[in-house]
């Protein structure tokens, strides 16, 4: 056997072929399709989210229409569309329709229960005048603090 013979059957060394990104391996897949799922349950939530808030929008949205209209000029009539919104936010709040019927002792009282941080948000004066004089002929007159602390409440109330 002659080794000149030998190495010229030898081939040259030759670089393997670069990987390419594509097709992607496994793991990746797992990855893209995980990264998916939760990027659709955080948009799911957020519309979820959104939508379950609706309610809130659209009571700070009629607050604000009454409360103008209150304060332009003070009426029996804007007094009760502010009593029956008040109504309604605590009946949703609350998840029972009950709320729309209570009338005198009974709306008093839960009128007296709403709170900011513990503290009440309505004085006895603006408690009787909401509950018991709201119809009659002789009522004071809501100031602009009471509404303000009623859309304090509005904002915050769950």
């Amino acid at each position: 056997m002659n080794p000149d013979n030998l190495l010229s059957q030898l081939r040259d060394v030759h670089a393997p072929e670069p990987f390419g990104w594509w097709p992607l391996a496994p793991g990746w897949w797992i990855v893209i399709i995980l990264g998916l799922i939760l990027l659709l349950t955080l948009v799911y939530s957020c519309i979820r989210y959104w939508r379950a808030r609706a309610w809130k929008r659209e009571a700070h949205a009629e607050f604000k229409r009454v409360r103008q209209a209150y304060l332009e000029k003070p009426s029996a009539t804007h007094l009760i569309a502010l009593n029956q919104l008040l109504k309604r936010i605590i009946s949703t709040v609350r998840g029972t329709r009950k709320y729309m019927h209570y009338a005198q002792e009974e709306w008093a009282r839960e009128l007296s229960n709403i709170q900011i941080k513990g503290k009440p948000v309505l004085q006895e004066q603006e408690i009787k005048l909401l509950s018991n004089d709201i119809y009659s002929s002789e009522q004071e007159k809501l100031d602009k603090s009471a509404l303000d602390r009623f859309e304090q409440w509005i904002k915050k109330v769950s």
